[in-house]
């Protein structure tokens, strides 16, 4: 890193570069942070994941607000969620709440942008669909 210093610069002076590029980096973080969060607060999104544990699954989202960001592992950074989530595949439904802490509701700028942006009342014929497969069941059941 000191490579691009030439020999006639302090270590105060490299300091000081650095806390600079720090400060900046943390800015754009923070600006891109904003933006996401407005650009998905209380939106509806699906995702068709055609390789998920159980087969294919329809994911249906409800994103209240995006409440946090982390750093992955390899430096990416993740959006949590809060908001609603709905859930289809071959052998079950469900629905979750996303309460904006828990990181297994938290996803990249990326992920969210291949998602398709639905709207609300689509949104609303998911979950009419969820409560009637519900309703099924629980006649089956009993």
């Amino acid at each position: 890193m000191l490579e691009q210093f030439d020999d006639n610069v302090t270590v105060g002076q490299v300091i000081k570069k650095i806390k600079g590029d720090l400060a900046e980096n943390n800015k754009e973080e923070e600006s891109t942070f904003r933006r996401v969060q407005e650009e998905y607060k209380d939106s509806y999104l699906k995702f068709l994941d055609p390789d998920a544990l159980f087969g294919r699954t329809l994911n249906v989202y409800h994103i209240e607000e995006i409440t946090a960001k982390e750093k992955s592992t390899d430096w990416e950074t993740f959006y949590t969620l809060k908001g609603n989530k709905l859930e289809f595949t071959k052998r079950e439904v469900f629905e979750l709440g996303m309460n904006g802490e828990d990181i297994h509701h938290s996803f990249s700028e990326t992920q969210l942008k291949e998602m398709t942006k639905i709207t609300e009342k689509e949104f609303k014929d998911y979950v009419f669909e969820y409560e009637r497969i519900k309703g099924k069941l629980a006649k089956i059941i009993g």
